[in-house]
């Protein structure tokens, strides 16, 4: 029977690859790599040294700024002090090393109108986060002054300025609210970006392989046993097959080892969900005081909580099948013609294209995802696998959904049909260098 024998050409691709040292390494090594990308994140902010900027004030300013530089300071990693109050000296003997300060901040006379004029200098480069925590200070200080200049109160300013952040949310056809907030950018992004490098993993896995069996005559020995279709549809399934895998591998072990990593450098954290709330919190303090907007931790854990992994999980499943099917049997025909990697590349190039376009376009669809273009291209089955997962985190009506799923299944299926015909006759030929007239009259003619 037709099935048994593309079950058999599937068991064999799926196996034979299963088995190649480089799949067990990729396995393995793939959530080594992303636990290690992740603990080293949390390690290196758990161990930053914690140095202290001892810095020396030489206020020549007519308002006495650094009154208030040192008033607005409530960084415990910088401590102000006043030991040399004459530049040069105090330069000096920051140079020659006996100095009991580490920087020197020097506020000109005419601060006000010139900060340009404020300087800091140091003998040993501080991080970089202190030194924008001393220009926050200096900027503020310069502010308040102006402020006063003018007859306003920077208290009744600062009010006035305070940041806020507007909650949003989704009118649904009940009257029913549902929240909306930047969460659906970023998991868009990420999605459409491992689903646009899977296919074109995975689709030029199949090319290589068609073309390693080509090469060595293999295909000679099997096309005595099943049809080409049944062949080429085996290579395409088994690698597929490999694909979802390795992709389940790495998920289970990428999350109970991230989770293992997080219990040992953050018991608390994990364990208590206060405790991150706390870790959040002075995170949000010490970007304010860098002259950085705060982050409301319950704002992260709503970004965290706001995607659906229930409808993004399928989906993703969905259309990394389709639209691998999709563009393996392109490239399957691709590797059935040629006889070298110079001549596949030649030949890849229309087929690769589609897939670089479609990143290009999800990521220019992002400010827009329910437009007129994103429509268009979510229909579109060279660039609907990569589009779609971009608009799925922000919601995508049933119709939407179906139609474009339909069109992708039509397409793979007429991919397949014009692929079979190409690689029936393109796998047995050799020595001859394909032109594209050729290719036209073996998908056309078979």
């Amino acid at each position: 029977m037709v099935s048994a024998r593309l079950f058999l050409v599937l068991q064999r691709e799926f196996f034979t690859r299963v088995r190649k040292p480089t799949f067990l390494i990729m396995t393995l090594l793939g959530p080594l790599l992303i636990i290690a990308l992740y603990g080293g994140v949390i390690w290196l902010a758990l161990s930053e040294e914690k140095e202290t900027l001892i810095i020396n004030i030489v206020d020549d300013s007519e308002v006495q700024a650094g009154h208030l530089v040192e008033k607005l300071n409530r960084q415990a990693e910088i401590r102000f002090v006043r030991v040399d109050s004459n530049l040069i000296v105090a330069t000096d003997r920051l140079a020659a090393g006996d100095a009991p300060y580490n920087a020197l901040l020097y506020l000109p006379r005419d601060v006000v109108n010139a900060p340009s004029g404020i300087t800091l200098g140091f003998s040993q480069r501080p991080g970089m986060s202190l030194i924008r925590a001393v220009e926050y200070l200096c900027q503020k200080a310069v502010e308040h002054y102006r402020l006063l200049a003018h007859k306003v109160d920077p208290h009744v300013y600062e009010m006035v300025r305070a940041p806020f952040h507007i909650k949003q949310y989704y009118i649904q056809e009940d009257g029913s609210r549902t929240g909306a907030n930047e969460a659906p950018y970023i998991w868009g992004y990420v999605a459409s970006l491992i689903m646009y490098v899977s296919v074109l993993l995975y689709g030029a896995q199949t090319m290589r392989g068609v073309m390693e069996e080509k090469a060595g005559r293999v295909a000679e020995v099997l096309l005595s046993s099943v049809r080409p279709f049944e062949l080429m549809m085996g290579k395409i399934m088994g690698i597929a097959l490999v694909g979802l895998l390795q992709f389940f591998i790495w998920i289970v072990f990428s999350a109970v080892g991230i989770f293992l990593l997080a219990l040992w450098l953050l018991p608390e954290a994990v364990r208590d969900p206060d405790q991150l709330q706390i870790l959040l919190d002075q995170s949000a303090q010490r970007a304010l005081i860098e002259g950085k907007e705060g982050i409301d931790s319950a704002q992260v854990a709503e970004l965290l909580r706001s995607v659906n992994l229930g409808v993004m999980i399928p989906s993703f499943l969905f259309y990394f099948l389709g639209g691998y099917f999709f563009y393996s049997a392109l490239f399957a025909a691709v590797g059935s013609l040629v006889d070298s990697e110079s001549d596949a590349q030649q030949f890849a190039l229309p087929v690769t294209l589609p897939l670089i376009f479609s990143i290009a376009v999800a990521m220019a669809i992002l400010n827009n995802p329910d437009g007129r273009l994103a429509t268009l291209f979510s229909m579109i089955p060279f660039t609907s696998p990569v589009v779609m997962m971009v608009r799925i985190p922000f919601g995508v009506s049933v119709g939407e959904f179906l139609l474009s799923a339909f069109i992708l299944l039509i397409s793979f299926l007429v991919s397949v049909w014009v692929s079979a015909r190409i690689y029936r006759v393109g796998i047995l030929l050799y020595g001859k260098k394909p032109q594209w007239r050729d290719v036209l009259r073996y998908a056309v003619k078979g």
